[in-house]
């Protein structure tokens, strides 16, 4: 989740590039007990953190400082400690829904 995070904050790796992963991450997922939504989360939510956070992505950070008249990258000191704590949130989230899902399949947002 952390190289899918930093991947996604850096612009090499768009949403249309981990579709391709999801059924590999769904899949192990459910090898390991867990659900569908466990190996979706593990897979695109970290893209999300990623771009949100977008510490040196040149199509939302290039853009929008230049347009703003603002040195090129800037504040990217900022930026990475967002990406470090969105990361952090979200892998402690993902974890704390897997062991509920590994514990009682039954309350599996995906169930049956």
């Amino acid at each position: 989740m952390v190289i899918l995070a930093v991947w996604g904050s850096t612009g090499t790796m768009p949403y249309e590039e981990i579709i391709a992963f999801i059924p590999i991450f769904v899949a192990v997922a459910m090898a390991l007990g867990y659900d569908a939504m466990t190996g979706v989360a593990i897979s695109v939510v970290p893209v999300g953190v990623g771009f949100a956070s977008a510490t040196v992505n040149p199509f939302t950070i290039g853009v929008a400082q230049t347009i703003a008249e603002l040195p090129m990258f800037s504040g990217v000191g900022y930026r990475i400690l967002i990406l470090a704590v969105m990361t952090t949130v979200l892998i402690i989230y993902v974890m704390m829904y897997a062991s509920k899902i590994k514990k009682d399949p039954t309350k599996s947002l995906t169930y049956g």
